[in-house]
């Protein structure tokens, strides 16, 4: 939701409660008729996610259910058009790890974005193999992809997609997937490191009751393969806090010169109600009210308590920050953060038409175009070293620039050349800031949960 569907906090919140009020409320008995199933409803869980990702993704979850199934097509259909890849490397890239099922005994990856294959040298080959499934950004339909990733054995039925199954990731020891997080960034960005590396775990987890579970004591032999992906789940889970300190270790060991920050966040064991022990289909309270207040207080407990905890929270916050408000300076943070389109709002020359031209997907492609089709100029003098003007008025159209720069003393001078040299009949001459200003009011905000389907790698 903060990624792919770049929602704000409080929207993400919104909907994180409606998904969970929609499906743990309604928790099942283990058996029915005989039949070994999952703590969950899938089907809910699908349905919500559905329509979490639709494109008014304000509106409450409310599945219609006649005999457990859910009634609504329409909604599906269009989640199905909300896909996992966006259109453009501009904006911001979003990965979740779930692992493959019969045909890929690994951790998969479902990417917004594409990572390109590593090139395939004689005795380089082991290098692909380091590579988690690389190629073309997923598909997949961002539901789909969501599913994948909180298939938890003994909670919710693994997923069928594309002649696979998938689970949670945790299935494949990524419970806590920081290194992989890494390994991705420097395979596709090698000459670059990452100035800060943020993990966020579910609080520390103890062992107590690790080893005998209620599978295990009620029907040892029907369910001996949930059994076993249960135990591998919960020793994941456990593995989470070791995960970070091996990380942490091995990143200590290589920073030398290029230092990467790296900040872990985990409430410990010892806090009152500890966090990493309440389960994860916990949801108590008619809306999940109860739960939430019980971690929402030993948040706040161990942010209190834990001083270095609390001065890395406001570091973190002080370098996302500092590091926006420089992207934010630049054209393409419009791109990056509103998935802003580009309008034109001209009137094609001698008629009272709109422009034809389709919409743009940046600042700077507009306004090419409004040089190039509508005669679009502005004021920019040329000085001398010593800061005196050698013209009030440059012309940097088309050829002119390439083999000379041509200045004019006055505007008139000026719109003569725009219109005898590159045949603009009404040249529109204005100043920077009122060109900037037409470039903002052509601006319209493009909903992130519509379909972005152009990426680099497959050309579509």
């Amino acid at each position: 939701m903060l990624g792919r569907l770049q929602m704000d906090v409080t929207q993400a919140m919104k909907n994180y409660n409606d998904v969970g009020s929609t499906v743990f409320q309604k928790g099942r008995t283990y058996t029915r008729f005989g039949v070994i199933r999952p703590r969950f409803s899938s089907k809910l869980m699908d349905a919500a996610l559905q329509r979490a990702t639709q494109q008014d993704v304000v509106q409450r979850i409310q599945p219609r259910e006649t005999n457990n199934e859910i009634e609504d097509t329409d909604v599906k259909a269009r989640a199905d058009k909300v896909l996992m890849r966006t259109e453009s490397s501009d904006v911001a890239r979003t990965v979740v790890v779930a692992h493959g099922g019969f045909k890929v005994k690994k951790e998969f990856l479902f990417r917004s974005y594409d990572h390109a294959p590593p090139e395939t040298r004689s005795g380089r080959n082991d290098r692909a193999s380091r590579h988690s499934n690389p190629g073309p950004a997923s598909n997949a339909p961002l539901w789909v992809a969501g599913r994948a990733t909180s298939a938890a054995p003994g909670y919710f039925s693994e997923i069928k997609y594309g002649g696979d199954v998938y689970e949670d990731g945790a299935m494949a020891k990524w419970n806590n997937p920081v290194e992989l997080a890494l390994k991705e960034v420097e395979q596709m960005h090698w000459r670059h490191q990452p100035k800060l590396i943020i993990s966020i775990g579910t609080g520390q987890k103890s062992d107590r009751g690790h080893t005998t579970g209620l599978f295990h004591r009620v029907i040892p032999h029907e369910i001996s393969n949930l059994s076993a992906a249960v135990k591998t789940l919960k020793k994941n889970q456990l593995n989470s806090h070791v995960q970070h300190q091996e990380f942490e270790s091995r990143l200590e060991q290589r920073n030398g010169d290029l230092e990467i920050r790296y900040i872990r966040f985990d409430a410990p064991l010892g806090l009152d109600h500890e966090l990493g022990n309440i389960k994860l289909g916990e949801w108590r309270g008619s809306d999940g009210s109860e739960t939430k207040h019980r971690m929402e207080n030993i948040i706040d407990q161990y942010l209190e308590l834990d001083h270095e905890a609390a001065e890395s929270l406001r570091e973190c916050a002080k370098t996302l920050v500092d590091t926006r408000t420089k992207r934010a300076r630049t054209e393409r943070w419009e791109r990056k953060a509103l998935h802003l389109i580009y309008c034109c709002s001209e009137k094609i020359l001698g008629t009272d038409r709109p422009c034809r031209a389709p919409p743009f997907k940046s600042r700077g492609e507009l306004r090419r175009h409004a040089v190039s089709d509508h005669g679009f100029a502005w004021k920019v003098p040329c000085k001398w070293p010593n800061n005196t003007h050698a013209a009030q008025w440059t012309c940097f159209s088309d050829h002119c620039g390439e083999l000379k720069v041509s200045g004019f003393d006055s505007q008139e001078e000026f719109e003569g050349h725009l219109r005898e040299v590159h045949q603009h009949a009404r040249p529109k001459v204005m100043t920077i800031d009122a060109v900037e200003s037409w470039l903002s009011a052509c601006r319209s905000l493009k909903e992130p949960a519509r379909a972005k389907t152009t990426t680099g790698l497959n050309g579509r």
